[in-house]
């Protein structure tokens, strides 16, 4: 199924990329760039997709230290303060 998935997606970049080959110029600080459409949206792409990795892997460092920081808790509890309380039946 993920291949499947990959495929289509691989299609419709392709697609997108040939119907934004077009010459385009962009001003950037105190140069100017100029290239295709397509690599100035896959360029903004690529970035934006490290930005969010980057975002995404500091909160799994946060979530995996709290998960540390929880568990040598528990070791420090007694057996009995550790086990959450039996449910209670009517």
């Amino acid at each position: 199924m993920r291949a499947v998935i990959l495929l289509i997606a691989v299609a419709i970049g392709a697609a997108f990329a040939s119907m934004n080959f077009g010459s385009t110029t962009v001003d950037v600080l105190f140069t100017t760039i100029d290239a295709p459409l397509v690599l100035f949206i896959g360029g903004a792409f690529a970035i934006g997709l490290l930005i969010g990795l980057l975002a995404s892997s500091m909160r799994i460092l946060r979530l995996r230290e709290q998960l540390r920081r929880s568990r040598h808790q528990g070791e420090t509890l007694s057996p009995a303060a550790s086990k959450p309380p039996a449910p209670k039946l009517r």
